[in-house]
């Protein structure tokens, strides 16, 4: 039982080491692609059509601040009201 304990903590901590190890990483390097990029490459193979992956990176000070503000809002509206929990959606 030792040894399959063992196992099971190495892979717990290999996956918490990575896990902190990316997100440090993409905090100050572009993400090199995600799973939606490979969404549209698999769905432009279906179609028969050329695979193209293209991408524009753009520093965050360069996008409007209502671009900003609309995918924010997407997601939580009241995001600028509250200390991350919105206990009131979450009730």
């Amino acid at each position: 039982m030792g040894i399959v304990r063992r196992i099971i903590l190495r892979v717990i901590y290999f996956f918490l080491i990575t896990t902190i190890l990316s997100v440090v990483l993409f905090r100050f390097f572009p993400v090199p692609i995600t799973p939606l990029m490979l969404i549209r490459l698999k769905e432009q193979s279906a179609n028969n059509k050329s695979w193209k992956l293209k991408k524009d990176w753009v520093a965050k000070e360069e996008i409007s601040d209502n671009l900003k503000l609309a995918v924010i809002s997407s997601e939580d509206q009241n995001f600028f009201n509250h200390f991350g929990f919105d206990f009131d959606a979450i009730q």
